[in-house]
């Protein structure tokens, strides 16, 4: 999925939509994103996991 995240990014800065920085930018929160779900889902299964 990374190669394919990466190849969209660079067609959209080829064709003009966006500029480079947003594109950066946007992997950053993404990535901020996906961590933070999933040190969040990880806090709920352990405090699931006490709870039974």
């Amino acid at each position: 999925m990374w190669g394919l995240s990466m190849l969209t990014g660079f067609s959209r800065v080829w064709v003009g939509h966006h500029y480079p920085s947003d594109i950066v930018r946007s992997a950053f929160v993404g990535s901020l994103t996906s961590i933070a779900v999933d040190k969040a889902v990880c806090l709920l299964k352990r405090m699931n996991q006490k709870i039974k």
